[in-house]
């Protein structure tokens, strides 16, 4: 069954982290409106754990004076650039993140001219996770078919916002041209999606968690008309289960997951290779360092994603064939990636 409720918020304050590629950068705010936020009332919070210490920490004071509108919490945590549309002013714009340490003093993370380590890449992967997700069902639409599809199109056209603020902190990820960048976006998003569901799911028998509080089982994915889609993605998930997928795990296969684009209008191939490269050691010294009982585990873990890709295609024809009905709203954004893998 579906199952739904509602989330507190967060009033903390907020720090802004710029793109991340092998360095840690702070970036401005020029141009960017801060008080035109799409994307609903999500926030999405950090913790910086003693095990992610391979960053350097610079503490700073509170203000003394009232804040500024760009120190204020804000709605939502990705900021789109106004005068560039869709993915191109995501990508430029700030991200805008939630840290906090254990006694609660707010810290900017940076680490000018250090280079991190292969070693270190998982766990600076885990700190830019993003927080739990949420959905928002349409209030008084029947319950049925449209009212879960137009869910389910909400909820992927808010965590596409998420997803491409997450890319950008992906070690190596902003040494890449911004249109490798969109390229590399608009090829892997659904996979990205499909392994997020995935990994929500793996505590569950049988049950697709599209978000922490919308679970459906067979009989709703049924009557949703989404049976296929849940059978495709429940094969992912009995996989991964099989394997006993940890966290760290899964924050690098996601990003091996973007970084392995099959699309064709990459520009610069010498640089994404040198991103899977990275990427794929860092899986390898995970492996190495904490499951070497299991020498070929990385062989096995990478062996799980042509079948992600399999299930994102199935995923992307049908909600494109959702739109081409044209009964179910979509927002701009959603609609962009989908016209990008059709």
């Amino acid at each position: 069954m579906i199952q739904e409720g509602l989330h507190g918020e967060n009033p903390e304050k907020s720090l802004f982290l710029g793109g991340v590629d092998k360095k840690v950068k702070v970036i401005g705010f020029g141009g960017v409106r801060l008080d035109r936020v799409r994307g609903g009332r999500q926030k999405y919070k950090r913790r910086l754990d003693s095990e992610n210490g391979p960053y350097l920490s610079l503490q700073i004071s509170p203000p003394a004076k009232k804040p500024s509108v760009c120190q204020a919490a804000l709605p939502h945590p990705f900021i789109p650039c106004p005068s560039l549309p869709g993915i191109a002013g995501i990508l430029l714009g700030p991200f805008i993140v939630d840290l906090k340490t254990a006694n609660g003093a707010r810290h900017l993370l940076f680490a000018p001219s250090l280079v991190i380590a292969v070693t270190k890449i998982v766990s600076y992967l885990l700190v830019a996770e993003p927080d739990k997700l949420y959905a928002m069902p349409p209030p008084g639409m029947p319950e049925g078919d449209i009212k879960a599809l137009t869910t389910l199109c909400d909820l992927a056209d808010r965590e596409l916002v998420v997803i491409i603020g997450w890319a950008k902190h992906i070690p190596g990820f902003s040494n890449l041209s911004l249109g490798d960048q969109m390229s590399l976006l608009q090829s892997a998003w659904m996979e990205i999606l499909i392994l997020g569901i995935v990994y929500r799911s793996l505590p569950y028998d049988d049950k697709l968690v599209y978000a922490e509080d919308y679970i459906m089982d067979e009989e709703h994915s049924r009557l949703a008309g989404l049976l296929e889609l849940y059978r495709a993605i429940l094969q992912l998930v009995r996989r991964y289960k099989k394997l006993k997928v940890e966290k760290e795990e899964f924050v690098t296969l996601k990003a091996l997951a973007l970084a392995n684009s099959d699309s064709m209008y990459i520009e610069d191939l010498e640089a994404v290779q040198k991103l899977q490269d990275l990427l794929h050691e860092a899986l390898q010294d995970y492996e190495l360092s904490q499951r070497h009982e299991e020498p070929r585990r990385t062989g096995k873990l990478l062996l799980t994603l042509p079948l992600l890709r399999q299930t994102a295609a199935k995923a992307v024809q049908h909600f494109y064939s959702v739109k081409l009905q044209g009964k179910v709203p979509m927002h701009k954004l959603f609609l962009e990636m989908l016209e990008a893998k059709v």
